[in-house]
C-alpha cells in the first residue's frame, strides 16, 4: 500500500503516534471516545462570495516560520498521547520532535519531496516520497500545513487569500452547529475527479467567522472528517488550536488529534530544517506495518 496524498495530513499524525507508541502507551487502554461527529449536510442557496468569507480570509496573515509546542493524541483504535515541539517553515518543511521525560523518542519530518520519521526507542524508520504524489494531484506542502494549522487552502496555493474567493462556491447553511449564530460552507469550483471536499466556517453574530470543519470524500474510500478547535489570534493571524481527524480504515475507527500551543509560539526566527538522521541499524517499516502499530490491522 502506498501513501496517498489524500491521507498525508493523517499520515503525519499517525506516523508520530505509531513511532512514539512504546513510550506513551498506558498499561490499560481507556475506553475510546466516539469519533467526532461528521459535518452535517449543508443545503442552502448558492450566492456570490460573501462578506463572511472575505472576513475569514482577512484574518490570515503571512508568516515565514514558527516554533511551538505540539501534542498528538490517538483516541481510537487505541488511546494515548505524546507532546513535543514543532518547527515549521511555511511552504518548505516541517519537523515534529516528540519527547518523553525530556528525551526525544521520535521525530517526523516532511517537505515537498518526502516524509521521513525515526523512532529511536523502536529502532525503526519510515520514509516515503511525496513529490510525485503532490505533482500528480496538485497538492503542496503549504496545503498540508494549512490543513493541520486550521486554515482553509486553495490546492497548490496554500492558505486561501481574498483574491481566491471567486474560485469557490459558497453556500449558506440551513442550520448551524457548535453553538454558532451562523455558518456557511465553501468548496473550490475545480477539484480533482477522485475527491471532493468542503470547508465549514461560522461564528457568533457581529464576530469574525472561524474555520469549524472540513469534510473530505475520496473516491472509493471512507470519508474523512476534520473538526477544528477554537480559533486563536496570533501576531501571524488566526489559526485553530487543534484539529481532530477521523476516518474508518479496514472497518476500524481511526480518531486522532493534533493540538498547538500558540501562546508559546516563536515566529519568524529564521529557521532552517533538515531531515532527521537515520541511526545505523534502524529497520525500515512500511505503511502497512505503521498502521499495524496503531492497531488498525
Amino acid at each position: 500500500m502506498k501513501i496517498s496524498t489524500r491521507y498525508i495530513a493523517l499520515s503525519l499524525i499517525a506516523v508520530g503516534l505509531a513511532l512514539a507508541l512504546p513510550a506513551c502507551r498506558t498499561k490499560k487502554n481507556a475506553a475510546a471516545k466516539p469519533r467526532t461527529e461528521a459535518i452535517p449536510s449543508m443545503p442552502g442557496n448558492v450566492f456570490e462570495p460573501s462578506e463572511a468569507l472575505a472576513s475569514l480570509t482577512s484574518t490570515y496573515r503571512t508568516w515565514n516560520d514558527v516554533t511551538l509546542p505540539v501534542k498528538l493524541q490517538l483516541n481510537s483504535p487505541s488511546r494515548f498521547s505524546i507532546s513535543g515541539q514543532a518547527k515549521i517553515i511555511n511552504g518548505k518543511a516541517m519537523l515534529l520532535s516528540l519527547r518523553m521525560l525530556g528525551f526525544e523518542v521520535a521525530s517526523v519530518y516532511a517537505d515537498d519531496d518526502s516524509i521521513v520519521a525515526v523512532s529511536k526507542i523502536k529502532g525503526v524508520y519510515f520514509s516515503e516520497p511525496v513529490s510525485r504524489l503532490t505533482a500528480r494531484y496538485g497538492f503542496s506542502l503549504s496545503d498540508i500545513q494549512a490543513l493541520l494549522l486550521g486554515r482553509p487552502f486553495t490546492p497548490g496555493k496554500g492558505t486561501i487569500r481574498p483574491s481566491d474567493i471567486n474560485d469557490y462556491v459558497i453556500e449558506s447553511m440551513a442550520e448551524t452547529f457548535r453553538g454558532n449564530d451562523y455558518a456557511f460552507s465553501f468548496q473550490p469550483k475545480k477539484m480533482p475527479e477522485w475527491v471532493n471536499w468542503m470547508f465549514v466556517a461560522g461564528g457568533k453574530a457581529d464576530n469574525e467567522p472561524s474555520l469549524l470543519g472540513l469534510a473530505i470524500a475520496p473516491d472509493g474510500l471512507k470519508s474523512i472528517d476534520c473538526i477544528y478547535g477554537e480559533a486563536v489570534k496570533t501576531t501571524a493571524g488566526t489559526f485553530s488550536q487543534s484539529m481532530r481527524i477521523g476516518t474508518t480504515f479496514k472497518e476500524k475507527e481511526l480518531d486522532a488529534m493534533i493540538s498547538w500551543t500558540f501562546d508559546r509560539a516563536q515566529w519568524n526566527s529564521g529557521l532552517t530544517l533538515t531531515a532527521p538522521k537515520i541511526p545505523s541499524g534502524c529497520r525500515r517499516v512500511t505503511t502497512e506495518q505503521l498502521l499495524k502499530m496503531l492497531g488498525t490491522k
